[in-house]
C-alpha cells in the first residue's frame, strides 16, 4: 500500500475561526479530512474529524475559542487509500472581539436588593482602562 504524504502548511486564526492550507499531493486525486482536538499535541484528548474537502484550504468556524491542535488525513477519491496523519499544527482560536461594553453600577444596602445607579456605554473606539475606587 502506498502512503500519501503531504504537509499541513499554515494556520491563520481570526476571531472564532481558523483557516488552514496545505500542499497538493501529486501522486493521486485525493480529498482531505481535517481532524482537531482541544489542547496541545501531547495533551490528552481524542482526534475528531471536523471538516472534509477536496480543496487545498479550509476554514473552520465551529470550534470554541481556546488552544487547538489540527492534523490532516488524505483519502483517495475512490476510498482505497488513506494517509497517515500530517504534521500537527497547534494554534489559539480567539473569541470574538466585543463591539462595545456596557458597565452597570449597582448598589445595595443589604447585599440582596441591588439597584442600578448608573450605566455607561463604552464603544469600541473609546476603549481604555477603568479603575473603581471606593471612598468615604
Amino acid at each position: 500500500m502506498k502512503t500519501l504524504l503531504f504537509l499541513l502548511c499554515a494556520a491563520r486564526c481570526l476571531a472564532t475561526s481558523v483557516s488552514l492550507e496545505w500542499d497538493k499531493n501529486p501522486d493521486a486525486e485525493i480529498a482531505y479530512t481535517l481532524e482537531a482536538k482541544p489542547g496541545a499535541e501531547l495533551d490528552p484528548g481524542e482526534w475528531k474529524p471536523v471538516a472534509s474537502t477536496p480543496a487545498l484550504t479550509i476554514t473552520v468556524t465551529t470550534l470554541k475559542p481556546g488552544l487547538w491542535s489540527f492534523r490532516l488525513r488524505a483519502v483517495t477519491l475512490d476510498g482505497t487509500l488513506q494517509s497517515d496523519p500530517s504534521n500537527i499544527v497547534t494554534t489559539v482560536i480567539l473569541p470574538d472581539k466585543p463591539k462595545g461594553l456596557r458597565i452597570v453600577l449597582e448598589s445595595s444596602r443589604d447585599m440582596e436588593a441591588w439597584e442600578p445607579v448608573a450605566t455607561y456605554e463604552v464603544h469600541e473606539a473609546d476603549r481604555a482602562f477603568y479603575r473603581i475606587a471606593f471612598t468615604q
